[in-house]
């Protein structure tokens, strides 16, 4: 019986110690990452071991219902299905406009992903998609650029290619000078 105890007491402790995982604006749902140190769920890290997160973990999503006005930065990805007016800087991340998502602005990300429309300047380090379901009106610069069929651009595209070289301009045979013309004086 004490053993028992010993076991539900253990419990109880494992069960105030895990935080409860926070949501959009701080409330509390979802599921826990990782199971609590100790709790049979593999092995035990010390407290000093970052956790490590799937990329889906670190996608943040803007809801179809929802609209943002003004500056969105982070570290993590970025899924837009609402509206957002203003500019997006994600350097190292990837950004997504999804099939029902409306961007008005500009927008620095590695990956820009679009299937839904944009209406603004685009800077990706890496790539830009736009998918078939996708419309971009304003200017890309990326070095690489997927346009599928279907897929709707008005704008300027800037693949970071810089000017080739100009060859040099033959030079022109210089006209022989006019021979100089006797005049009686």
């Amino acid at each position: 019986m004490f053993e028992g105890s010993k076991k539900k007491a253990a419990a109880q402790t494992r069960a105030k110690q895990q935080k409860p995982v926070l949501g959009i604006m701080g409330r509390a749902g979802g599921a826990p990452t990782k199971p609590a140190a100790g709790s049979g769920g593999g092995p035990a890290k010390s407290a000093d071991e970052p956790v490590r997160r799937s990329r889906a973990e670190e996608t943040v999503t803007i809801g179809a219902a929802a609209t943002i006005r003004g500056d969105i930065t982070g570290k993590g990805d970025l899924a837009i299905s609402g509206r957002v007016e203003g500019t997006v800087d994600l350097p190292d991340n990837d950004a997504s406009i999804e099939a029902k998502g409306f961007m008005d602005g500009g927008i620095l990300a590695r990956n820009v992903n679009i299937r839904g429309k944009v209406q603004g300047d685009i800077e990706a380090r890496s790539k830009v998609t736009i998918f078939a379901t996708g419309a971009v009106i304003g200017t890309i610069v990326a070095p690489r650029i997927q346009i599928e069929d279907g897929a709707k651009f008005k704008g300027r595209i800037d693949m970071g290619v810089s000017k080739p070289a100009a060859a040099p301009k033959p030079k022109k045979a210089s006209a022989p000078a006019p021979a100089p013309t006797a005049s009686s004086g």
